[in-house]
């Protein structure tokens, strides 16, 4: 299936655009579409001129949103104000700070927030009537909520490899997940690496099936598949760095999937910007964390008419486990659009309404200059999300709705990478306030970016 199973959420909740918990050509970690929280900020009133309230937050790693947030104790928050005026500052150990003495009639502001073992965050373009547009929910009512999630290294330290034995005779493809480890992986071999979180029970959810693809590499195919269960005890944090466990794929317990059939809109029909040579991708995770999948397309590929993407959906029940729904379209150069909702599709179902990427900036974009957000939605929050090609470094930047040149605050030394940096444009709609995620979202292919 060769595709983003997980790039919604990787656009939707604010952690990470890298693979989580091991090596695959269709991993993404939750962090691109998170909303801070149910609000995302839309019932805080505006700040009087001359001051602004900030919290530093450290969401978990394992995809849950408490009410409140723990805070960023003592974290380092780097403002730009209007008219050109930096300060270095400090959170308190509650994580928050209040800014004063602010001239909103020069302009707006920037603020990174920034700090060891997590990755940075900033905001651009703030000003008072902004504040209610920002995503800041769950952070205790201020102006601006600064999210500052792990680095997974320093939270997935269980390298644990995993072989699989007694596969179904055909199979050439292997596609599971688990609970406490945000990757999706999809390979062509019995043998992966899976970089889990210790002191926590793991739980696989096992596909086998046989993979086929059409001469345009749109269509593709998985006949013969058999859904399979593991349990497996927690490994402890301590002892050896890598761990290795076999498991048997005849005698684990089985699953029997639903079958669901539907189609996906394409937004401008397939000349459009979401056509050509394009796929489509459906998939369901578990809602408890979005990072456990429990279901995913068999089938699916171009309409006669080339309209839509036709699918059959596979998804099974697991005890604990609450489907969230989610559909996409990849483009061959990266970029993509994203749809979910809470629950199932229904049979014969059509999903409309997916969104349009915005413009791919040309060339390398410097970060010290404005950052052109063309092509966004007027509505939609704007996210500039910035990585490393080692894949260990990610730093979200993130803009009110409207926003057309987004102002990059500066990026404090301590907030850079060590490696070359790439770059994409996200829009984000769609807030869902039971689970502080972006339903609604679509990305640049990456380019380059200077700092």
């Amino acid at each position: 299936m060769r595709v983003s199973v997980l790039g919604f959420v990787v656009v939707a909740i604010a952690g990470s655009l890298f693979g989580a918990c091991g090596s695959s050509s269709s991993s993404s970690s939750s962090s691109s579409t998170s909303s801070g929280g149910p609000d995302g900020g839309a019932d805080v009133a505006p700040t009087p001129t001359g001051k602004m309230t900030i919290a530093v937050v450290a969401p978990p790693l394992d995809g849950t949103f408490p009410d409140p947030l723990p805070p960023a104790p003592l974290a380092n928050v780097a403002v730009d104000l209007p008219g050109g005026e930096h300060r270095d500052l400090v959170a308190g150990p509650d994580g928050k700070l209040t800014i004063d003495g602010i001239d909103w009639s020069k302009g707006t502001a920037g603020i990174v927030a920034y700090t060891a073992g997590k990755h940075p965050y900033a905001v651009a373009n703030i000003g008072p009537d902004t504040f209610a547009k920002i995503p800041h929910g769950r952070t205790g009512g201020v102006d601006v909520g600064l999210y500052m999630f792990p680095i997974q290294s320093k939270q997935y330290s269980v390298n644990l490899g995993v072989t699989f034995t007694n596969p179904e005779p055909a199979t050439n493809e292997f596609f599971y997940s688990s609970t406490n480890c945000s990757q999706i992986v999809d390979v062509k071999a019995s043998k992966s690496n899976l970089f889990v979180k210790p002191d926590v029970p793991i739980d696989i959810i096992l596909r086998q099936d046989v993979f086929t693809m059409d001469a345009a590499a749109r269509s593709y195919t998985s006949t013969g598949s058999k859904w399979s269960r593991f349990e497996l005890p927690a490994e402890p944090a301590a002892g050896a760095p890598v761990r290795s466990v076999t498991l048997d794929c005849a005698t684990a317990p089985t699953l029997t999937p639903q079958t669901i059939t539907g189609h996906i809109a394409i937004t401008g029909g397939d000349s459009g910007p979401l056509g050509g040579k394009s796929t489509g991708v459906v998939f369901v995770l578990a809602k408890e964390g979005f990072n456990h999948a429990i279901g995913i397309q068999s089938k699916i590929g171009p309409s006669t008419d080339k309209s839509a993407f036709d699918y059959t959906l596979e998804v099974v029940t697991v005890p604990g486990r609450t489907p969230d729904t989610g559909w996409g379209i990849n483009l061959p150069d990266g970029g993509f659009s994203r749809i979910s909702r809470a629950g199932l599709p229904t049979e014969g179902e059509t999903i409309t309404g997916l969104p349009t990427p915005p413009t791919l900036p040309t060339g390398t974009v410097s970060l010290k200059g404005p950052v052109a957000t063309a092509g966004i939605d007027a509505a939609a929050v704007v996210r500039l999300i910035v990585t490393d090609s080692a894949g260990s470094y990610q730093l979200l930047v993130d803009a009110p709705p409207g926003t057309t040149w987004m102002k990059v605050p500066a990026i404090p030394a301590g907030a850079r990478p060590t490696a070359s940096v790439q770059a994409q444009l996200v829009s984000l709609s769609g807030n869902d306030d039971a689970v502080g995620l972006y339903r609604k979202a679509a990305g640049t292919a990456t380019f380059d970016v200077a700092f």
